[in-house]
């Protein structure tokens, strides 16, 4: 059932950033959370947002080479509100494409 409510893009961006903190600290990851203008809002189940977003941030953590650097951004862009996680992990390799939506790949 989903609990759709008014949701500060902020305070998402923060309960994502509270636990990819110490993953990232673990894994010798640099996490960079950008400043999220405080009226950006969105309509959403939290749960599944936060979860979404979690689950975008831990994959960048995982396969991001110790060293380098996440950046989690969330701002608004031509009437939407767009969160982008990037990482420096150099991509899927080429031949590794096929397997992409394969099950436990």
């Amino acid at each position: 059932m989903l609990h759709l409510e008014r949701l500060s893009v902020s305070d998402v961006v923060q309960d994502v950033a509270i636990g990819a903190a110490v993953d990232a600290r673990n894994r010798g990851v640099g996490l960079a959370i950008a400043p999220v203008a405080p009226e950006l809002a969105v309509e959403g189940d939290r749960q599944l947002l936060v979860g979404a977003v979690e689950n975008l941030v831990q994959n960048a953590l995982k396969f991001t080479r110790s060293g380098s650097r996440v950046t989690l951004e969330a701002r608004e862009a031509c009437g939407q509100v767009l969160i982008e996680v990037a990482d420096e992990c150099g991509g899927l390799p080429p031949d590794k494409l096929p397997e992409l939506f394969q099950a436990f790949q």
